[in-house]
C-alpha cells in the first residue's frame, strides 16, 4: 500500500532558511516520504544548497527551472509527486518533527480527505512573534463546515497551503494560477470542496517565518490587490452552496475596501495590471453582490457608474462631497 507523502518545498533565494527547514523535514518521526525541492530560479547560495541535499539522500529530488513565482513551483512539485499525500513547505519556514506523523494519523484514522494543523507565527531567528488566540480546534469537518471557516476571523489560518496534509487525488484536476499573488486563497475553496471530511487539530505544528521585506511584512502592497481576483472567484464558485453558507458575508469581504484600495493605488508605478484585474474581478460579480443585496438603489448606480469609467465616479463623487 502506498503510503508515501511527497512534500513540495519551492525555493527561491532562501539560502540563508534553506538548512533548517530540511533538518526538520529530513528528522520527521513519519519516514515513508519523499521531498521534493523545487528551485526556482535562485540567484543566490538555494541551488548549490539544494543539489548537495540530493547527492546524500536518496529521497530528496531537486528541479530546477526558470524563475515563474511560487505558483509555478508548486504545480511542477505536484506534477512529480509519487506519494499518495501531498504537503507544502515553504523553503524559509520549518516543522515540528512530528507534523508530518501527526497529520497522515489524523487523515488515515478518520478516513478525511485532508487534515490540518495550527501554527506558530517566528520571526527572522526563529523565536515566537506574533501571538494569536488559536482559531484551529480539535475536529472533524463536513464539507460546508469547512468553506464556512473562510467566512471566520483569522479565516488565513485555513486558506493557507502549508498547515495541511492533502490526498493527492484533491489535485488531480487542480492547480495554482500562475503570476498571481495570493494563490492560496485564489484556489482554497476549490480544494475544500474536493473534501467530504477535513480533520483538524489545535497543535501548532508548523513554524511561520516573518522575513523582513516579504511580500507579506511589506505592509500595503500593490500586489496584494490580486486578493480581489481570488475572492471573487470564490463567490462565483460557491455561490452553488448559497443556501448553507452566508454569501452576503462574502461579498462583504470583497467590497469593505475596493474602492479604497482602487484609488489609493491608481496612478502608481506598476499598477494597471492589477487595477484592470480588479475591474474585472467586479465585472465578475456584480450581480452576486447585487442579488445579495449588499447595496442601496442609489450605491448600485455609483457602482454602475465605477465600472463604465473610474474617473466619472470619483469626479461624482467629489462633486457630492463639495455640497
Amino acid at each position: 500500500m502506498n503510503n508515501l507523502v511527497s512534500i513540495i518545498i519551492p525555493v527561491y533565494n532562501t539560502g540563508k532558511y534553506l538548512e533548517e527547514c530540511m533538518k526538520s523535514v529530513l528528522s520527521q518521526t513519519y519516514k515513508e516520504i519523499e521531498i521534493i525541492l523545487i528551485d526556482d530560479g535562485s540567484t543566490d547560495q538555494s541551488p548549490q544548497i539544494c543539489d548537495q541535499y540530493q547527492k546524500e539522500y536518496e529521497r530528496v529530488k531537486v528541479i530546477h527551472q526558470p524563475n515563474q513565482g511560487l505558483s509555478a513551483a508548486r504545480n511542477r512539485g505536484i506534477e512529480q509527486a509519487n506519494g499518495k499525500y501531498l504537503m507544502f513547505v515553504d523553503s524559509d519556514d520549518y516543522i515540528n518533527v512530528n507534523m508530518v506523523e501527526t497529520l497522515y494519523f489524523l487523515l488515515s484514522e478518520n478516513n478525511a480527505d485532508m487534515s490540518m494543523c495550527s501554527f506558530e507565527y517566528v520571526t527572522d531567528r526563529g523565536e515566537n512573534s506574533i501571538v494569536y488566540s488559536n482559531p484551529v480546534k480539535n475536529e472533524l469537518l463536513s464539507k460546508i463546515e469547512i468553506l464556512n471557516k473562510l467566512l471566520e476571523d483569522k479565516s488565513w489560518y485555513y486558506v493557507v497551503a502549508w498547515n495541511k496534509l492533502y490526498k493527492k487525488e484533491i489535485w488531480h484536476n487542480l492547480r495554482y494560477p500562475v503570476g498571481y499573488i495570493h494563490e492560496d486563497a485564489a484556489v482554497v475553496h476549490r480544494v475544500f470542496c474536493q473534501c467530504n471530511l477535513v480533520a483538524t487539530t489545535e497543535k501548532k505544528l508548523y513554524y511561520y517565518r516573518q522575513v523582513p521585506g516579504s511580500l507579506m511584512n511589506s505592509g500595503r502592497n500593490i500586489k496584494s490587490l490580486d486578493k480581489y481576483m481570488a475572492i471573487a472567484d470564490r463567490l462565483v464558485f460557491l455561490k452553488k452552496f448559497e443556501k448553507e453558507l452566508d454569501i452576503k458575508k462574502m461579498a462583504n469581504q470583497y467590497w469593505y475596501h475596493y474602492l479604497e484600495d482602487y484609488f489609493f493605488f491608481k496612478g502608481k508605478n506598476g499598477s494597471s495590471i492589477y487595477l484592470r484585474r480588479m475591474r474585472k474581478s467586479l465585472y465578475r460579480v456584480f450581480f452576486i453582490l447585487v442579488k445579495v443585496k449588499l447595496f442601496t438603489t442609489k450605491e448600485m448606480l455609483s457602482v454602475f457608474i465605477f465600472l463604465l469609467s473610474p474617473n466619472i465616479w470619483k469626479k461624482s463623487t467629489l462633486k457630492r462631497e463639495e455640497k
